[in-house]
């Protein structure tokens, strides 16, 4: 119930009727159930009320606990800020509740004369009126459907951290889910996982991931068993579309899932009809221990560094030990083996990774052929093993399954490029971006690709763009560099470079791009200096044969830069895939022997 009149304290002024709060006259922007929790506690100022109090008064008879209230209890605090004499306005009464702690000037309505009771009157029998003339047409009444839904990171409520990493996992599950209906766009982890810990408002949420909704919930456990609470609110006025509360097993959280799964898509008007794979919403049983470990692995494969890949394999194969039927945790394997045999980690040739990858794919599939995750990685490897068709067609299985997952879409722009469907690329690349507008690697793959796309100065601005929000971030820094070197920018180039050399530790694949731009500037003696550096880390370690290839082209040692170029063919490096199509090899083209690799990798001269 709405409290009648107006609360003034300090220079804050809230009129719950209207549902505004303003200071010195200008608006606090505060959510509707957020103001109704402020307004629950100046009502009684000086007293305590009862967390008990506030949840009937403000969630009334609706599923909410004490996740909940201190989110909003945290919003409130937020937007007041402290009083005049740096305290807070709200203090906690530990295990029992809050109280208000200024003091509160109560303004009540005026009463209402005749004609205004009158006026009413004849208003609410308008309003009689057209309702019942709406419940006669009930498709009239139907609430729009909700096109877009963010998955916020559940909060875990129990002291224990570890349960971290199951409310985690139950928030990507949950994305993977959801994603998987057609009709419903979903952002992906690394977008929603940026909110993770923060109190904001679900406006300004909404606004930075663009949608129209937004889940948020809480885990608690205890002992074998947990409380799962989620909401479904509406971004444009905060008004609540469904809650639940979930007291279960943990061995079940599978089915949990699926029951909020469902009971989303039947809150936004929508339902499983524009779903490919219905069996996504699945029930049953998983080892939680297995879960907790896959998460793990999920959460290190994110960061994108040989020490957080391997961290990340441990993890799912730990998980597999734990469950040997448990299908993601291979398809994480899968993902992680294709990483370690890219150029830039290049912690292991791909001719011994990539297989790796292959078969737990497979196993993967063969365990759950409808994930999209397995499906997807499994392109991934045909796509650098250049068997071209297997990888669009398990690409467009991976999109079929989960039209929301962004590594999908993100992989096919890479088959896209390579094929020389620029501008086909550029779109898919925008839609993984749309998918996961806060990620890092996402974000610098839409330069890349505007890069192979030969439109360096949108890809300049793209990798800037990347830098403002993490200026140390390694692929935004090394792929910067390659772009300013393409527009002959050397000395930006080279300022990029040397940073991503830091960064990376002198990775040689990065070295090699720094040693091949000091070439192109003119800087001879020091391109020669890091060819050096490269040769000498290769007696100890594994080196791509595909890092010297662009030092030797710059060197105008196209010999040598063949003979580099026929080792990475051996090693089946990913850069193989991207000749067809990558402007660094532009003087190579009118050699003969560049038209035999092309031939050879099932490419077209561009």
């Amino acid at each position: 119930m709405i409290p009648k009149g107006v609360y003034e304290f300090d220079d804050f002024r809230l009129d719950p009727g209207k549902r505004t709060l303003t200071r010195g006259g200008q608006a606090v922007p505060l959510c509707p159930r957020a103001l109704d929790v402020l307004a629950a506690l100046v009502q009684q100022p000086g007293s305590l009320v009862t967390k008990e109090d506030l949840l009937r008064a403000v969630w009334l008879d609706k599923c909410a606990d004490e996740g909940n209230l201190t989110q909003h209890v945290s919003l409130v605090r937020k937007a007041l800020g402290m009083s005049p004499g740096g305290h807070d306005y709200i203090e906690t009464v530990p295990k029992s509740g809050y109280r208000f702690a200024a003091e509160v000037k109560t303004k009540r309505g005026r009463g209402w004369s005749p004609r205004i009771a009158a006026l009413t009157l004849v208003v609410c029998l308008a309003c009689l009126a057209g309702y019942l003339i709406v419940a006669r047409h009930p498709t009239r009444n139907a609430p729009r459907k909700v096109r877009s839904v963010a998955v916020l990171p559940f909060v875990n409520m129990s002291p224990d951290a570890d349960i971290d990493h199951f409310s985690d996992g139950l928030t990507e599950e949950l994305i993977q889910m959801l994603g998987a209906v057609e009709s419903l766009r979903v952002p992906g982890r690394t977008s929603a996982f940026q909110f993770k810990g923060k109190v904001m408002d679900i406006r300004e949420i909404g606004k930075r991931l663009g949608v129209e909704a937004i889940l948020e919930g809480s885990i608690r456990k205890d002992g074998n068993k947990f409380r799962i609470t989620a909401q479904l609110n509406r971004v444009a006025d905060g008004y609540h579309l469904w809650s639940a509360t979930y007291d279960r097993e943990i061995s079940s959280v599978l089915a949990v899932q699926s029951e909020i799964g469902r009971a989303i898509l039947a809150s936004a008007g929508l339902d499983l009809d524009g779903t490919p794979n219905r069996e996504v919403f699945r029930t049953g049983t998983v080892n939680p221990e297995a879960y907790a470990h896959y998460q793990r692995g999920r959460l290190a494969w994110n960061r994108r560094t040989e020490g957080a890949i391997r961290r990340a394999i441990s993890s799912f194969e730990k998980a597999i030990e734990l469950d040997p039927n448990y299908a993601p945790a291979y398809a994480g394997l899968a993902d992680c083996y294709n990483q370690l045999g890219t150029v830039l980690i290049g912690a292991r040739p791909p001719s011994e990774s990539r297989p790796l990858a292959i078969a737990a794919a497979r196993r993967a599939l063969a365990i759950d052929p409808e994930l999209a995750e397995a499906h997807a990685a499994l392109a991934y490897a045909r796509l650098f093993d250049w068997d071209w068709q297997a990888a669009e067609e398990g690409l467009r299985r991976s999109l079929q399954l989960n039209a929301s997952y962004p590594q999908a879409h993100q992989w096919y722009a890479f088959y896209l490029a390579f094929r020389g469907r620029g501008d086909e690329a550029v779109a898919e690349i925008r839609k993984a971006e749309e998918l996961d507008p806060l990620s890092l690697i996402v974000k610098t793959q839409v330069g890349w690709i505007l890069h192979f796309d030969r439109r360096y100065d949108e890809a300049i601005e793209q990798f800037r763009t990347v830098l403002t929000i993490d200026p140390n971030y390694l692929w935004g820094l090394w792929q910067l560099g390659m772009a300013y070197a393409q527009k002959s920018r050397f000395q930006e180039s080279i300022d990029a470079l040397e940073r991503a050399v830091e960064l990376s530790n002198r990775s040689p694949s990065v070295l090699g791009t720094l040693c091949s731009t000091y070439a192109e500037a003119g800087r001879k003696a020091d391109s020669l200096r890091l060819l050096r550096e490269m040769f000498e880390i290769a007696r100890t370690q594994y080196v791509p044969a595909a890092s010297f290839v662009g030092p030797y082209m710059a060197l105008g040692d196209h010999d040598r830069a063949f003979a580099w170029l026929e080792k990475a063919y051996l090693e089946r490096s990913n850069m193989l895939a991207c000749i067809g199509a990558w402007p660094k090899v532009d003087p190579l083209r009118s050699d003969k022997r560049f038209h035999d690799l092309l031939r050879r990798t099932g490419l077209s001269p561009m």
